[in-house]
């Protein structure tokens, strides 16, 4: 059993749920519905339900979509070749 999160932005946008065998710091970077990347801002708990719903919530985690650097994404791949041994 994980700790079971809902994700949001703090303009509102809902990634969804997502459930991790550990919990979530602000900071953490975390992968969301397949191939998005995100950072967690802050962590905003919920009491948990347990006894009401079958799979309680722990929190609400804030995030921010994580973005790769474009200079990473063009830069060209730099082969080198190795040195003689002196």
């Amino acid at each position: 059993m994980g700790f079971r999160y809902s994700l949001t932005t703090s303009e509102g946008e809902i990634f969804g749920e997502a459930e991790y065998a550990y919990q979530p710091q602000p900071g953490d970077e975390l992968h969301v519905a397949g191939n998005r990347k995100v950072r967690v801002v802050s962590v905003v708990p919920v009491e948990k339900m347990g006894e009401f719903v079958d799979r309680p919530l722990y929190g609400m985690l804030e995030v921010v979509p994580v973005q790769l650097r474009q200079s990473l994404i063009s830069s060209p791949v730099v082969r080198r070749e190795p040195r003689g041994m002196l």
